[in-house]
């Protein structure tokens, strides 16, 4: 198992490892520290304080794997003080 489908199986709600990273289909863990969990309305990306390279990539495979045409920079969101970032659901209108 690879890092995408962690990400995906996040999304799909289901369970997943792969390395230091773990979702229960509800948060996704990376070293312990829960990066994403899911919310009535989509989800939330937190640093949890490690504005590193393997956050932002972890972060970034789980917008993609939500089909979402944003990134998340970890330069950006240490600079700014950027703690957390929420993301909604595709199915809102």
């Amino acid at each position: 198992m690879n890092i995408d489908q962690v990400a995906k199986a996040f999304i799909n709600g289901n369970s997943a490892a792969c390395h230091n990273s773990n979702t229960d289909g509800t948060e996704y863990k990376l070293h312990g520290h829960i990066i994403a969990k899911k919310t009535d309305t989509g989800f939330v990306l937190n640093w949890c304080g490690w504005y590193t390279r393997t956050t932002a990539n972890h972060m970034n495979k789980i917008l993609k794997a939500a089909g979402k045409d944003v990134r998340v920079s970890y330069a950006q969101a240490r600079d700014y003080g950027v703690i957390a970032e929420y993301v909604t659901s595709n199915e809102e209108k």
